[in-house]
């Protein structure tokens, strides 16, 4: 008797996994500066490749980073680049940089060198949460 309640257990877990997946809607696209994909709703992630614009040789961040959601942020200049959110990871390895997350930590891939979100507007925009868009600076984050 134990064997079929196992059976019937599997079965159950092996029917919820399969119909998990079609509850949820992604959005998977290439980002409009060319430098890799992203991905919205209700997991939200990115992969990426370019030379982050950020010169700092060292930035260290509690409940503070480029994401939403960021409980710790790690940078060593251009290296090394660590976000860790509530449920979900941010990693970048020299000029590659992967993210993903959900519900509460939404990954953003960092502004990169020469493009136009930063330094077009000068030193009204802070690179790490504000772009540049016609000439003026917004938030990012939202």
């Amino acid at each position: 008797m134990s064997a079929t309640r196992s059976v019937r257990a599997a079965a159950l877990a092996l029917l919820l996994s399969l119909l998990l997946p079609a509850c949820i809607v992604m959005d998977v696209r290439a980002n409009h500066d060319g430098h890799g994909f992203s991905s919205v709703g209700l997991i939200g992630g990115y992969a990426t490749a370019g030379w982050p614009a950020d010169d700092s040789i060292l930035k260290i961040g509690l409940f503070e980073g480029r994401s939403d959601g960021t409980l710790l942020y790690v940078q060593v200049w251009k290296l090394v680049r660590v976000e860790i959110g509530l449920i979900g990871l941010s990693l970048g390895i020299g000029p590659l940089d992967a993210g993903i997350g959900t519900l509460f930590y939404d990954p953003r891939p960092p502004a990169y060198v020469g493009d136009e979100e930063c330094g077009a507007c000068g030193d009204d925009c802070d690179c790490d949460d504000d772009c540049c868009e016609h000439g003026g600076c917004r938030d990012c984050s939202s």
